[in-house]
């Protein structure tokens, strides 16, 4: 599995338990899960879209499958529906760290550092394990230049990945490539290039499939969640 498709372990049984056995937006919005991991997007949107349509029925979950559909919408290009997607699921709940986190990438993504952190600090407020957030906080850090904090957070970051009792999510590959990867970017600019290339065959050898620029920020992809936090 590459970074490009890492997807949040599914929480499905407690969705299950709040909602009832007969929610008939679950199995869609599952099915949109398996199309996106497979790489077929235009598949999974139109499965988070008959997800979204059973709102009335199932509100407690909707905004999961709002969240799943900004980041399909965000894959396609339309940057203003996937906008309104995180606002709508941040509208049910606002301290929902998927949904925050993916739309600090957004934000980033976007070129506006400013509200990406104000959505990343809640995030990680929220959830203090929370790699991914912990990650995004670093590249918005790296955008702004304010390289030192940069690099004690994703320091941090890895630190956590480290340590299966601190972390919220367990690590694969892709966690442990972007992590040395990001580094590798902070290390760069603040002139250590030896550790920085360290940091990038690191990176290429826990994720073979990652491709990176020493030249240009990884851009981190938004991130699909089942029913979790």
């Amino acid at each position: 599995m590459t970074m490009t498709r890492k997807l949040l372990l599914p929480l499905l049984f407690a969705g299950v338990i709040a909602t009832g056995v007969g929610c008939k937006s679950i199995p869609a919005n599952y099915a949109g899960l398996d199309a996106y991991s497979d790489g077929n997007i235009s598949k999974a949107i139109e499965h988070f879209d008959e997800a979204v349509s059973f709102k009335l029925g199932n509100f407690f979950i909707y905004r999961y499958h709002r969240n799943n559909r900004g980041v399909t919408n965000y894959m396609l290009g339309s940057y203003s529906d996937s906008l309104e997607d995180f606002n709508i699921a941040l509208g049910i709940r606002s301290r929902y760290t998927t949904g925050r986190n993916n739309r600090s990438n957004l934000f980033l993504n976007r070129g506006d550092d400013e509200r990406a952190m104000i959505d990343v600090d809640v995030a990680i407020d929220v959830r203090s394990g929370y790699q991914d957030a912990r990650f995004n906080r670093a590249r918005i850090l790296l955008a702004t230049q304010e390289l030192d904090r940069a690099l004690e957070e994703v320091n941090h970051a890895i630190a956590l990945i480290s340590d299966e009792d601190e972390a919220d999510d367990t690590a694969d590959e892709g966690t442990w490539a972007l992590g040395f990867y990001l580094r590798g970017m902070i290390l760069q600019q603040l002139g250590q290039i030896e550790a920085a290339e360290r940091d990038f065959t690191r990176a290429l050898l826990q994720d073979p499939e990652l491709l990176y620029s020493t030249q240009e920020p990884y851009v981190d992809p938004l991130i699909p969640g089942a029913l979790g936090r």
